[in-house]
C-alpha cells in the first residue's frame, strides 16, 4: 500500500521545500502522503491506517477520522499500564513501518484514567505510559469530539463550559437585536445557542436540579430577547430538556431497529413474553446497574425515558411513523 501511494503521487510530480529565515531548502519530490483537502485523501487514509487494530493484542480502539483512542479496562492500575504500554510498543512498530509520525505534544496525545471517585482515590490518578521512550502526558480532562471528559464521567465540566458559551452568545444576540428581524434572531438562537447545549445531549439525560434551572434560565433569556420584537406568538421555541429526551428516544428506537452501527445492535432488550399484556414487545428491560454514574448513562436513562412514552407510540412498527408521532408529542 505504501508503494501504491508513492506511485500515485509521483505521477502528479508533487514537490516540497522548507523555508527558514529567508533560506529555501533544496526542492525534493514527495513520494508519500496525500494533499489535505483532496477527494481521495480520507479514503486512502482509512485504507492505509485501518490495519492498526491488528497490532493491538490487549487494548480496544475507537477511530473517528484521524482521531484515534486506544483503551483498556481493569481493576488494577498496574495491569492497565502494563497492557497499554505493550500495545503502544506494537503501535510504535506499526508507525515506523508505515512512515507515520505521532504528535506527542500536550493536548494532542494524552492519557486519562477513568473510574469511580472511590477507586481513583486509592491511586495517583496518573498513568505512566510511554511511546518511543517519550512519556505521554497524563491529564484530568480531555476534549474528544467536542465533549469534555473527566475522570468520573460526570460531564459537569462539559455542562458548565457549554452553558457559559451559550450564555455568552445570548448576550451577543441581545446586543445585535436592533439590527435583526424576528426571523433572523430566531434562526441565530436555534443555530448558534441551542446546539451548544444539545450537542451529544444524551449525556445530559440525568442532569440535576441546578443544571436544569440553568437550562430554564437560557430558555427564559432567549424568549425575552425574541419577545421584544412583539411577534413571539409566530414562533415556537423548543425546550432544551424536551430536545434531549426526544433525541434519546430516537436513538433508542434506532438501536432496537438495528439502524445504528454494530456496537449498538442488541444494546437494549425488548420485553417479550407469552401473555397478551399491554406492554408486551413494546417496553424495554431496565438494566440492572450498580454504580451511580451508570444510572446516569444512556444505557439506563435511555431505556427509562423510552418506557415513559405512550404505549401506542412505542408500538409503531415503522421508524418513520414512530419519529413523526414523537415529533408531535414533543411539539
Amino acid at each position: 500500500m505504501k508503494v501504491y501511494i508513492g506511485l500515485l503521487f509521483s505521477k502528479l510530480q508533487r514537490k516540497q521545500c522548507v523555508q527558514l529565515n529567508g533560506v529555501i531548502s533544496e526542492i525534493n519530490d514527495v513520494y508519500c502522503g496525500v494533499p489535505q483537502g483532496s477527494i481521495l485523501g480520507p479514503l486512502m487514509f482509512l485504507i492505509f491506517f485501518n490495519d492498526l487494530y491488528e497490532r493491538l493484542y490487549f487494548c480496544k480502539v475507537i477511530k473517528f477520522a484521524d482521531d484515534t483512542v486506544i483503551y483498556y479496562s481493569d481493576g488494577n492500575i498496574d495491569e492497565i499500564q502494563t497492557k497499554i504500554n505493550e500495545d503502544l510498543n506494537n503501535v510504535s512498530s506499526f508507525f515506523e513501518e508505515n512512515d507515520l509520525i505521532i504528535n506527542l505534544k500536550k493536548g494532542k496525545t494524552e492519557s486519562l484514567l477513568f473510574g469511580t471517585a472511590k477507586r481513583l482515590a486509592k491511586t495517583s490518578g496518573v498513568l505512566d505510559l510511554q511511546f518511543n521512550e517519550v512519556k505521554i502526558n497524563s491529564t484530568k480532562r480531555y476534549k474528544y469530539l467536542g465533549i469534555l471528559l473527566d475522570p468520573n464521567l460526570t460531564f459537569s465540566e462539559h455542562f458548565n463550559k457549554s452553558y457559559k458559551k451559550a450564555s455568552s452568545r445570548l448576550r451577543l444576540l441581545h446586543r445585535l437585536k436592533p439590527y435583526l428581524t424576528l426571523k433572523a434572531a430566531t434562526t441565530i438562537y436555534k443555530s448558534f445557542v441551542l446546539p451548544l447545549v444539545n450537542y451529544c445531549g444524551v449525556i445530559n439525560l440525568s442532569i440535576n436540579k441546578g443544571q436544569l434551572d440553568k437550562f430554564k434560565s437560557l430558555e427564559s433569556r432567549g424568549r425575552d430577547i425574541l419577545s421584544s420584537f412583539g411577534e413571539i406568538s409566530k414562533i415556537i421555541l423548543p425546550k432544551i430538556k424536551d430536545m434531549i429526551e426526544k433525541r434519546a428516544c430516537l436513538l433508542v428506537r434506532q438501536c432496537i431497529d438495528g439502524k445504528l452501527c454494530v456496537n449498538f445492535r442488541n444494546y437494549f432488550e425488548v420485553l417479550a413474553h407469552s401473555k397478551n399484556t399491554r406492554n408486551n414487545k413494546s417496553s424495554i428491560k431496565i438494566p440492572k446497574v450498580k454504580l451511580e454514574f451508570a444510572r446516569k448513562g444512556f444505557y439506563f436513562m435511555g431505556a427509562k425515558i423510552y418506557n415513559l412514552l405512550p404505549n401506542e407510540l412505542r408500538c409503531k412498527e415503522s421508524y418513520s411513523d414512530f419519529k413523526n408521532c414523537l415529533m408531535k408529542l414533543y411539539s
